[in-house]
């Protein structure tokens, strides 16, 4: 693979080539995470929230 493109609902949102992560020492993974504002714990932090707010409506 010589170049990543990603796409978010139909539009381009990076593209970089193979070499120029290399070049800024990312891989691709890296990359992908920060295009998209990856965030490893956004799952739980949603589910704690959503528990959060179901306990303060028990009576």
């Amino acid at each position: 693979m010589g170049r990543a493109v990603l796409l978010r609902q139909g539009a381009v949102v990076g593209d970089a080539s193979v070499l120029e992560l290399e070049e800024q020492g990312m891989g691709l993974m890296d990359y992908v995470k920060s295009t998209y504002r990856y965030e490893p714990d956004r799952v739980s932090r949603a589910l704690d929230k959503l528990l959060e707010d179901g306990e303060e409506d028990a009576p």
